[in-house]
């Protein structure tokens, strides 16, 4: 795949959450809205693409598959999206397609998209289970509630991480499909418990 493309896609991508259009956010204060968007694209997608990087080469995924999908797997959330599964999938798809992606791409990133929650479509594809892993990784991250932290009172990250706690262990159980990243996130479970539990 034509690594130029890929390059000037993610730097498209990284604009949309830095630099968002101004739309209809219903009951969102504009400034905290970009403020969240820029944490969300530094400590969430950047992450998820680095371990869907990891393990596309660790696991002989198609890595650009993985890559562009972990880049795409939350793109509606830039517009603030419900159902951002279901929606992303639609924008994932479009997106690479006026980027000059063939359609066999576009719509595996799509899936990718549609099935990284495994909630109505579970991922059945290398690429699907490895982005859906790596996005499950990433929110047993310390960062990913730092982000969150940054973007409102200093307090939230723990209210965020303790209500976050049955939602992490069931991902834990649910979206991590490789039995060496089940055995490394079995300890972080403890963790989190340890710092945020009751």
């Amino acid at each position: 795949m034509d690594k130029n493309k890929i390059e000037k896609l993610e730097k498209k991508i990284k604009k949309m959450h830095l630099n968002p259009a101004q739309g209809d956010l219903k009951g969102f204060d504009w400034e905290m809205r970009k403020e969240y968007l820029s944490g969300f694209w530094e400590y969430h997608v950047q992450k998820v693409v680095e371990y869907a990087d990891k393990l596309a080469k660790k696991y002989n995924a198609d890595g650009d598959i993985a890559h562009l999908g972990a880049l795409l797997h939350d793109i509606s959330l830039v517009d603030d999206e419900k159902m951002h599964d279901e929606l992303g999938a639609i924008k994932a798809k479009k997106i690479l397609l006026e980027e000059g992606f063939d359609e066999e791409t576009a719509q595996k990133v799509s899936d990718i998209a549609l099935k990284h929650r495994c909630q109505k479509f579970v991922p059945e594809t290398l690429e699907e289970k490895i982005v859906a892993t790596a996005d499950t990784m990433s929110h047993f991250l310390p960062s990913y509630y730092l982000g969150i932290a940054v973007i409102a009172r200093e307090d939230y990250a723990n209210v965020v991480a303790k209500k976050n706690i049955e939602k992490l262990e069931q991902s834990y159980r649910e979206k991590i499909f490789f039995e060496d990243e089940r055995k490394e996130f079995q300890g972080k479970i403890k963790e989190f418990r340890k710092w945020f539990g009751n």
